[in-house]
C-alpha cells in the first residue's frame, strides 16, 4: 500500500515506548526507510540494535 510514512512514524512511537519491536516490525521498518531514501537511520537503528545486543550478553556472562 506504500504508507511508508505511516509505518516509520508508528514504529518511532513503539522505539519510544520502550517494547523492543520483533524481527517482523524491525524488517517492516528497515524495508520503508530504504524505500525512502533514509539508509542512514537504517545503519542508526541496526548499531543500535547489535549494541543492545551485546549489552545483553555481557550482563549475562
Amino acid at each position: 500500500m506504500k504508507h511508508y510514512d505511516t509505518v516509520i512514524t508508528l514504529s518511532k512511537q513503539i522505539l519510544q515506548r520502550g517494547p523492543s519491536p520483533n524481527v517482523y516490525t524491525l524488517s517492516s521498518l528497515v524495508n520503508c526507510l530504504c524505500k525512502t531514501g533514509k539508509t542512514d537511520f537504517v545503519v542508526g537503528l541496526l548499531r543500535g540494535r547489535m549494541d543492545r545486543g551485546k549489552e545483553r550478553t555481557e550482563t549475562h556472562t
